[in-house]
C-alpha cells in the first residue's frame, strides 16, 4: 500500500489465557485486599504487565482493549434498569483504563499510561501507539492488551475469549516492522489476534495481520520482511 513500515524491538513479554492448570493470573505482587476486586480482565493485564516489565521502571503503558471492562460495566447497567444504585467500587473499577491505573498504584509507577480502544484495529493501534511512545520516551514503552469473555447478556453480539498480552518494546533496534496493508477477511476476534502476535513474537511465524476484512497492519519479523 506504499506505506512505510516502523521498526521496533522487543525486550520481553508475557501471555496469558486462561487454561486447566490455572485458572486465574499470578497477581500475588497486587495486595490482597485489591486482589479480590479485580476483574479477570485486569488481572490476567496486570499478570502480563508485571511480568514484561520485571525490573524495569517508570516506563510509559499503552492498554488496549477493545470493549474493556465489559463484564463489569453490564452489572452496573443491569443494576440502574433494576433501579438499583451501583457500588462506587464497582463503577471506579469499569472505567477503560482500570488496569493502566491500578498497575501504576501497585508497582508505584509514575510514567504517564494511554488508554485504546479501536474496534476490530485495538491491537494494531495499541502496538502502533506503543511504537510512538517509545519513539519519544527514553526509547521503551509498554504494550498491554487485554480482552476477557463476554457476560450472558452480550454472549449474542460479542464474540471474544478472555486473553492479555503484554510487550516491553523498544525502538533503539528492529526485530520487528508494521505497516498498514490490505485487509484480508479475518482475524476480527481480539483472542485469535493476540494468539498470533504471540507466535510471532515467539518466532513461530514470521508475519501476522492485525485487523478485519477492510483495514489491516502487518506485523513482520526483520528477516522474513520485504
Amino acid at each position: 500500500m506504499g506505506t512505510k513500515a516502523l521498526g521496533f524491538g522487543v525486550i520481553s513479554w508475557a501471555f496469558w489465557a486462561p487454561g486447566k492448570k490455572q485458572s486465574r493470573p499470578d497477581i500475588s505482587f497486587v495486595p490482597s485486599l485489591l486482589r479480590r476486586r479485580l476483574s479477570i480482565l485486569s488481572a490476567g493485564a496486570m499478570h502480563v504487565a508485571n511480568t514484561a516489565l520485571q525490573d524495569e521502571r517508570d516506563i510509559p503503558v499503552v492498554f488496549a482493549s477493545r470493549h474493556g471492562e465489559l463484564g463489569r460495566t453490564a452489572a452496573i447497567l443491569e443494576a440502574l434498569a433494576a433501579c438499583e444504585a451501583p457500588s462506587p467500587t464497582a463503577f471506579s473499577l469499569s472505567v477503560h483504563n482500570t488496569a493502566a491505573g491500578l498497575l501504576s498504584i501497585v508497582r508505584n509507577e509514575r510514567a504517564p499510561a494511554t488508554a485504546v480502544a479501536a474496534g476490530p484495529l485495538t491491537l494494531a493501534m495499541g502496538l502502533l501507539e506503543t511504537v510512538s511512545v517509545a519513539a519519544s520516551a527514553r526509547g521503551k514503552a509498554l504494550l498491554v492488551f487485554a480482552e476477557e469473555a463476554p457476560p450472558p447478556t452480550y454472549a449474542d453480539v460479542v464474540h471474544q475469549d478472555t486473553v492479555a498480552l503484554a510487550a516491553l518494546v523498544d525502538v533503539s533496534h528492529d526485530r520487528f516492522r508494521i505497516k498498514a496493508c490490505a485487509g484480508d477477511g479475518g482475524g476480527d476476534k481480539p483472542a485469535e489476534q493476540a494468539y498470533a502476535l504471540a507466535a510471532l513474537l515467539n518466532a513461530e511465524a514470521g508475519d501476522v495481520r492485525l485487523g478485519d476484512a477492510h483495514r489491516a497492519w502487518q506485523v513482520q519479523a526483520c528477516a522474513a520482511a520485504h
